[in-house]
């Protein structure tokens, strides 16, 4: 992996907590298109960058094994140790070099990840590995939008504001160059150099939200976890602040004197997916 970040265990716990997963939907496009040419056993499928595990499940319920792979040994850690699936198995490793035999693997699949990776090398490697008509899918999100279900008017004041937060400002000048050029790109600039290579933007996750988990979801940012390293954790606990009394000042005509929890004022947060696809030939 060329970029390394999600390796703290607070910060690798946060992830697990508040990172979302794939839609099951999108999963299924990627099957249908795997589907299209390959018409042999699902026997193996691989999850790179694989995290805690968030899409690595999800693939699971098509496949007799799956192989989750981060080089983060702490998301591995909490990954194994919540591991309740018997066709599901975590290792440590790099996308770029992968422990597997040549044509072994029906489907490669990375969840917010590949932008991390030495892209030659990874395309090369899945190449390797990959069963003729075997699959690549890699997919990700940018930014989600919180809809306040009380009062939607409110809607844009909110997404305005949070996009300030999360995208300008102090914690503008924190995201990576990975991040600039592949996530605020939508992946619109790469392109795995396989057969049959298409994009798909229909598809994007909807979950509730509340107000502590966006809050804990933007500690998961690669972004926030540089501010942090940077500035120290009085800086970060600034930012969360201005982010939670930022959204409390525009929704607070809708909430009751005794609605002082955060974990029980709810959003709708929606966040749209890009996904690229492309075949091994058969």
């Amino acid at each position: 992996m060329a970029n390394r970040y999600f390796e703290n265990e607070n910060h690798t716990k946060l992830y697990q907590k508040y990172r979302m997963t794939a839609p099951k939907a999108l999963v299924q496009r990627v099957i249908n298109y795997l589907k299209e040419k390959y018409s042999g056993e699902l026997e193996l499928a691989v999850d790179i960058g694989c995290g805690s595990g968030q899409n690595t499940y999800i693939v699971a319920d098509y496949f007799k094994k799956v192989i989750g792979i981060d080089v983060s040994p702490n998301q591995i850690a909490n990954a194994v140790k919540a591991n309740e699936r018997t066709n599901v198995e975590f290792q440590l490793g790099a996308a770029e070099k992968l422990n597997l035999p040549d044509g072994s693997v029906q489907l490669i699949t990375a969840m917010a990840a590949v932008h991390w990776l030495d892209l030659p090398k990874f395309f090369e490697e899945g190449l390797r590995v990959l069963s003729p008509g075997g699959v690549m899918a890699v997919y990700s999100y940018f930014i989600s939008f919180y809809e306040w279900p009380r009062d939607p008017t409110k809607n844009e004041a909110i997404k305005k504001f949070y996009e300030e937060i999360i995208l300008e400002g102090e914690l503008g000048q924190f995201w990576s160059e990975p991040i600039r050029k592949h996530i605020f790109t939508k992946y619109k600039n790469i392109s795995i150099p396989y057969d049959d290579f298409t994009r798909d933007d229909t598809f994007r996750n909807e979950r509730h939200m509340s107000l502590t988990g966006m809050l804990g979801e933007m500690q998961t940012f690669s972004g926030f976890q540089s501010l942090r390293e940077a500035k120290g954790d009085e800086a970060a606990g600034d930012l969360l602040d201005r982010l939670k009394n930022g959204i409390l000042e525009i929704i607070k005509d809708d909430l009751s004197p005794e609605e002082s929890n955060l974990d029980e004022i709810y959003f709708e947060e929606k966040s749209p997916l890009f996904l690229l696809l492309a075949r091994k030939p058969v």
